[in-house]
């Protein structure tokens, strides 16, 4: 990395890294605002690379609509082009990428038909279409999936042995229908859905009670429909500032940032990309901690279309049980109701420490050489090791919401977690850090999440990665 250094056009990438980095930098300031200018200077078509170096250039990421075709006559800004499927406006039959590969590359086939769903009646017209024609329909979502997804979530069912890949994924000749544009679920860096897409398989609306049933103080029942993505429920949530979800997958764009004062249960800090509802709640996808539940037992209510094309709802207690989160097998979900936390506002400071300091190497362990050469580095004794030890054990057992960052072959680790009920105090080296939750209220209308939105969100950041690492030809 250090043949790089004199490199002047990596200066501003690292000043920003560096900023972000640093809880007290005043992220309007001058000094800041010039960083993000020169970063956005670098996004030209060709960049001089120094002597003896490879060639780079840089490629913007270009939202201008192209030429469309009139015989198809879409009005979008996207490059895959569609057209009505069976002359319905609202189920469109994407053109020409009938190929699904995921993004980990080790999952792919060639669907039949690729269908872009926007109503539920879309869905059932699909399913009893399908169905007369003796082809099988599967949901899909952004491309983030791995490979014998069931057998690795659950294998202390012994029925989920017997399935493979394509019992959970679309095989060759399926029907595929989704509830987003494709180059939104397939193109990266993420790019919302424009404002001329037109869904309602996509929004959040409140719900007073469901079969009889009322809220609890405190909380509240709203319907999320299956296409809401985790980004959209996020900006949902700091806009509306009333409820929010108790926990969450940490999964919404690509791109890390924290959070001063966050509303409790959303995680501001996010590891990877963008997903649906739909995708996060039917593999029972979870919180983080000791304390936290999965995503599915905060269901109060599931509408799906069955194998007949009939739409469905499950809300009994017991049902829900199985039908809450059911891996795809129950048909094709649509909408679940959530019940959501009343929002309050927690003050957390993230921390980076030592590896060996953030997660502790057990007593008698085989501590792996690097990990030993971190501890002699960083002059580690075997007290601080004892303390950090005991923290730890006191984060895992009283905090509500545990969080450890590493990034491969860095020797410190970012760690946030927080408690939802009482003061506790962060030991970090010789600081002590206070963190307490209470009831958001008309003072934390303008609370921003640190380090402050816009100024490097996820799509930037890829932007700015993915202009990096072109080669130059």
């Amino acid at each position: 990395m250090h043949e790089f250094e004199n490199d002047a056009r990596l200066k501003p990438l690292v000043d920003i890294v560096n900023a972000v980095e640093a809880p007290d930098v005043d992220y309007a300031s001058p000094q800041v605002q010039r960083i993000i200018h020169d970063i956005h200077k670098l996004d030209k078509d060709v960049a001089v690379p120094p002597p003896g170096h490879p060639s780079f250039k840089t490629v913007p990421f270009d939202l201008a609509p192209e030429a469309e075709d009139p015989k198809i006559g879409r009005d979008t800004i996207f490059k895959t082009k569609t057209k009505p499927f069976q002359d319905d406006p609202d189920i469109e039959e994407v053109i020409g990428a009938d190929e699904f590969r995921n993004w980990g590359k080790n999952i792919s086939f060639r669907a039949s038909y690729t269908l872009v769903v926007h109503t539920i009646e879309g869905v059932c017209k699909v399913v009893k279409w399908a169905a007369f024609e003796g082809r099988r329909v599967r949901v899909t979502g952004f491309r983030h999936s791995w490979r014998y997804m069931a057998t690795s979530l659950i294998p202390c069912l012994q029925l989920i042995k017997a399935f493979t890949a394509s019992d959970v994924f679309a095989a060759n000749g399926d029907v595929l229908i989704m509830f987003l544009p494709y180059d939104t679920l397939v193109d990266l860096p993420y790019q919302d859905p424009p404002p001329t897409f037109k869904t309602k398989l996509a929004g959040i609306t409140a719900v007073p009670s469901v079969a009889g049933r009322s809220p609890p103080p405190r909380h509240s029942f709203y319907k999320v429909m299956a296409g809401t993505t985790n980004e959209q429920f996020r900006q949902w949530c700091f806009d509306d500032r009333k409820f929010c979800l108790p926990l969450n997958v940490i999964m919404v764009e690509v791109c890390s940032y924290h959070s001063s004062a966050r509303p409790r249960g959303v995680p501001t800090c996010t590891s990877f990309l963008q997903v649906t509802f739909g995708g996060t709640n039917a593999p029972i996808c979870h919180g983080s901690g000791l304390s936290t539940t999965t995503l599915s037992d905060l269901v109060v209510e599931v509408e799906y279309v069955d194998a007949n094309g009939v739409v469905q709802t499950v809300n009994d207690p017991t049902e829900l049980l199985a039908a809450s989160g059911a891996f795809g097998l129950l048909g094709v979900v649509v909408s679940i109701t959530l019940q959501l936390d009343e929002m309050g506002v927690t003050n957390m400071m993230p921390v980076k420490l030592p590896l060996p300091l953030a997660i502790p190497p057990p007593k008698d362990y085989a501590i792996p050489y690097e990990v030993q050469k971190i501890i002699e580095d960083k002059k580690i004794t075997v007290a601080q090791l004892a303390d950090a030890q005991k923290e730890f054990e006191r984060r895992c057992e009283q905090d509500y919401y545990l969080e450890w960052f590493w990034f491969p072959y860095q020797a410190d680790i970012w760690v946030n977690t927080w408690s939802s009920t009482c003061l506790v105090h962060y030991f970090t080296g010789n600081i002590k850090m206070s963190l307490l939750e209470r009831s958001i209220t008309s003072s934390d209308i303008d609370i921003s999440a640190y380090p402050g939105d816009g100024l490097l969100d996820g799509v930037q950041s890829q932007q700015v990665c993915k202009a990096f690492t072109q080669p130059y030809s």
